[in-house]
């Protein structure tokens, strides 16, 4: 457990620090020339025609925010939809609640930086990589109705359709902007006379200035690929010397061998949990599932096979909320146990039960002299099948469970 949440941590620092890291060398391989210098000599700019200035904001030149209506270089307006839904879990039917986002409207201007020297042309048009302030921050909640339009601050919209099975309950939308003022920092590729997006890279624009940007990337690279790289070395004992599953920390292995004691568990997927399932001394054996005293249980349902595949047992308990028990001579062999829900149905965090395998003696116990339930079977491994009250009959393990009139539910396919 504590491993697996060491390399999940360490792989986000380790991208983060890469991603400054990549940042860092861009900012310290362009070259920097003064904004009068890049316009008269294009020249100036590397090999792939990355370049760097540093200047005054030249006034006149910014775009409206659609939300705030203030002036900026370069803006993001993210709309989200908040929701609810009711979900099923073994505990009762809950509401949950989220939010999807819906878009994201990007734009900005073509402005001019002025060192002294000149000016230069920025064109924030396209993705920029900046430290942007929230400039708008909205929520419009919803009843029953949506209605057919939108309106954040100046900004008006139509609500968006095919938004999802949830309920909305309301729309947020969060304005970040670049303000148009102040002294700014650019680094991009020079084409067409102004410094832009280079290809799959964002416009580098900052007010922070080359050398404090530079600074700031540099240490949040650092920190990001020294902690990647604790959190994955940390992993490496976490695995091993972690703990394991056991009923202690709520997991049954998966890998039994003869009798298990009672281990709590659960399933997340439709098709149930497989346990692989070694039998060293032959005997009679039973395989529970036990209830929990939850308001939705599992309807539980344990299938057991031999090492070809074949069906040598099986049980689903007879009715909802009852445990299901497989009770029978097992040889010495291979074998895997599934558990899942009868309808192969699935709640939000899974249902959970006990496994209990107990060994109940050397050999099974006599057949009753004369009974219409009762006759002697061979599993696929010779031995003797019982039911859980007696001897499993042949058909109830090779053939389909017959339906069940007294809870309703449908013969199993």
């Amino acid at each position: 457990m504590f491993g697996v949440l060491f390399l999940v941590l360490g792989a986000v620092a380790l991208s983060i620090g890469i991603v400054f890291f990549l940042k860092m060398k861009r900012i310290a391989g362009a070259p920097f020339k003064g904004t009068g210098e890049i316009a008269q000599n294009p020249g100036v700019a590397d090999a792939k025609g990355m370049i760097s200035t540093e200047g005054e904001i030249v006034a006149g030149q910014a775009v409206a925010a659609p939300c705030s209506g203030q002036p900026c270089l370069y803006y993001e307006v993210t709309i989200e939809r908040e929701w609810e839904k009711l979900v099923k879990t073994q505990e009762g039917t809950k509401t949950q609640s989220g939010s999807t986002r819906v878009t994201t409207n990007k734009g900005g201007a073509v402005f001019q930086l002025n060192d002294g020297t000149g000016v230069v042309h920025v064109d924030a048009r396209e993705s920029v990589d900046a430290d942007l302030t929230k400039a708008h921050d909205e929520r419009i909640a919803i009843g029953m109705m949506l209605p057919g339009e939108l309106v954040f601050g100046h900004m008006r919209m139509q609500t968006p359709v095919n938004l999802g099975p949830e309920r909305t309950t309301g729309f947020k939308v969060v304005e970040k902007i670049l303000p148009a003022q102040g002294k700014l920092y650019a680094c991009g590729k020079l084409a067409n006379g102004a410094i832009s997006k280079p290809g799959w890279s964002s416009l580098i624009l900052s007010h922070k200035g080359r050398t404090a940007l530079l600074g700031s990337s540099k240490t949040r690279a650092m920190v990001g690929l020294i902690a990647g790289a604790v959190f994955m070395v940390s992993a490496v004992p976490a695995f091993i010397f972690g703990p394991k599953a056991s009923a202690d920390t709520g997991g049954c292995p998966t890998a039994l061998s003869d009798a298990q004691s009672k281990c709590e568990d659960r399933i997340y997927s439709a098709d149930g949990k497989d346990y692989a399932w070694t039998v060293t001394k032959p005997g009679l054996y039973t395989i529970r599932i036990v209830q929990p005293p939850v308001a939705n249980p599992i309807d539980s349902t344990i299938t057991v096979k031999d090492s070809a595949g074949a069906q040598v047992g099986y049980n689903d308990g007879g009715k909802p909320g009852a445990d299901a028990v497989v009770s029978q001579v097992f040889a010495a062999g291979t074998y895997s146990i599934n558990v899942r829900d009868f309808s192969h149905e699935e709640v939000q965090g899974g249902f959970s039960y006990s496994l209990l395998v107990s060994f109940d003696g050397a050999q099974a116990p006599a057949l009753p002299a004369a009974s219409a339930d009762v006759a002697p079977a061979a599993s696929a491994a010779g031995a003797t099948t019982l039911t859980s009250a007696t001897v499993h009959a042949p058909a109830k393990v090779a053939a389909a469970k017959p339906a069940k009139p007294a809870t309703g539910k449908p013969a199993k396919k």
